[in-house]
């Protein structure tokens, strides 16, 4: 049987898209976290190649921070929002269709608690807020 990959790390990071970009990237998703606990959802944090996911238990992610891998900006992705998009203030980046989802470049001084509507919409969404 093939073990599970390990978890990757800043360093990992760092090591792949360098040290400021790798820093703004956890230090976003630590705010994603404070929002998450302040909230109490019931969320996990889930690392790939170039994003962390926020997901409930039945691995359905509701939104996470992501690495473009092409500018290596930071950005924020919100899943199952399109219905409050058009409304939504923020310059959205694209919205995924694929996957559902909102993406906003995240700008220096910008603030992760201004997409709160989207992020209680897609906990809501997600099996978590069900």
């Amino acid at each position: 049987m093939a073990s599970k990959p390990a978890e990757r790390t800043r360093a990992d990071y760092r090591k792949e898209f360098g040290l400021d970009c790798a820093d703004e990237f956890f230090d976003r998703i630590h705010e994603l976290e404070l929002i998450v606990a302040k909230r109490g959802w019931l969320l996990r944090k889930q690392f790939n190649s170039n994003w962390c996911a926020f997901k409930a238990s039945s691995n359905r992610a509701a939104f996470g921070i992501a690495i473009d891998r092409g500018t290596r900006d930071i950005y924020l992705y919100i899943k199952r929002v399109k219905p409050l998009v058009g409304a939504f203030p923020e310059v959205m980046r694209r919205y995924h269709e694929v996957h559902d989802q909102a993406e906003y470049f995240l700008k220096p001084g910008m603030e992760l608690e201004s997409f709160m509507p989207l992020f209680e919409l897609a906990h809501r969404r997600s099996p978590a807020g069900m």
